[in-house]
């Protein structure tokens, strides 16, 4: 395994990330184990994790609440999902992550990352409730996640600190990350978090190969569709040629694709044991120069990949209850008069 030293931290280049965790819509079944997932983690070496507060509703945290509490020298990263434009809300469900998580190393949050880019919320208010979780010790460092180099600078002055890592959706199939994020992480110092280096799993090889299609995520992302599968052909000939080469799986070199660069790391998540050892032997796989143009090259001539990068936003109608409808409008109500009480709080700071 490989590690870097980043701040006060010293990160795998392969972590483990916990959506599946306790969610029937990958499609993993009842055998799923997670408790074992995270100890064989810890035993191949790997020292970052990374959650969310919605992931299988804070089970994810208390996951790895209950076998990393006491487990030194590790990250417990976690995200807060960006829905309203709150400092009090942001405030109460990181207090609420900790909880959860069982305060990890008998401290704050090693990282808490603001999630998602949301379009219709300005970060302003919730970087003041981030910088009050930094100030009462709450927090240690404040990430961000799937945010453009501009609004990840924006997030910087809001917070009045260097927002240290963003954690982006990169991979063979959706390049952008390269183009200026990467650049500017060298440049200043920053971290990039790489989420879905496979795709959700299309980048393994296993579907070009004939693997049948499960869980509703997958069913239900064009992705998945054999006419994408047939246009991508191409791209899974040059990973398997590279494999080859290397004696290395498909998915191994798609993840030591988005590894090369020194100030990435990747958070995959695993089915099973022997998927996370693949996945931790990656970090090793040095690619050619030649072999990651011929990769860069191949995914090029893909055609855009229509996919919903958050599948788990979209539950099929079936598993929506009528009566669960009045706790969502109480809900939003909450939200709202919580976004006008922070709006009177910016009010009074300004005239300060």
């Amino acid at each position: 395994m490989r590690y870097v030293e980043f701040g006060s931290w010293r990160l795998s280049k392969v972590g483990l990330g916990t959506s599946q965790f306790a969610n029937p819509g990958w499609g993993y079944g009842e055998d799923y184990r997670p408790h074992d997932l995270v100890r064989r983690a810890l035993a191949l070496g790997i020292t970052h994790f990374d959650t969310s507060d919605f992931y299988g509703a804070g089970h994810s945290e208390r996951i790895l609440g209950a076998i990393l509490r006491d487990v030194e020298g590790v990250l417990v990263a976690t995200k807060l999902f960006n829905v309203a434009p709150s400092a009090r809300l942001v405030m109460a469900r990181a207090c609420a992550s900790i909880d959860r998580l069982g305060g990890p190393l008998g401290g704050p949050l090693g990282l808490c990352y603001l999630d998602w880019a949301n379009p219709f919320v300005n970060d302003r208010s919730l970087m003041a409730g981030m910088r009050r979780l930094r100030a009462e010790g709450l927090v240690a460092e404040v990430g961000v996640s799937s945010y453009d180099l501009a609004r990840w600078q924006a997030a910087e002055r809001h917070l009045g600190a260097p927002v240290l890592v963003n954690q982006v959706c990169y991979n063979l199939l959706h390049r952008d990350a390269e183009k200026a994020l990467l650049p500017w992480a060298v440049a200043e110092g920053r971290l990039i978090v790489v989420a879905q280096p496979f795709a959700t799993g299309f980048l393994s090889g296993a579907y070009h190969r004939g693997k049948r299609v499960t869980g509703p995520w997958r069913t239900l992302d064009p992705m998945y569709s054999s006419d994408y599968l047939g246009r991508t052909a191409e791209l899974a000939g040059t990973l398997g040629e590279v494999a080859r080469a290397h004696d290395a799986t498909v998915a191994q070199v798609a993840l030591a694709y988005v590894l090369r660069h020194p100030n990435v790391v990747a958070i995959p998540g695993a089915s099973c044991a022997d998927q996370l050892a693949e996945n931790v032997a990656a970090a090793d796989l040095e690619l050619k120069e030649d072999e990651c143009r011929e990769l860069a090259e191949a995914a090029s001539r893909c055609p855009a990949a229509k996919t919903d990068a958050r599948p788990w936003l979209h539950a099929p109608k079936r598993w929506v209850r009528a009566g669960d409808i009045k706790h969502w409008v109480r809900g939003a109500r909450l939200l709202a008069a919580m976004a006008r009480e922070d709006r009177r709080v910016k009010a009074v700071e300004d005239l300060q």
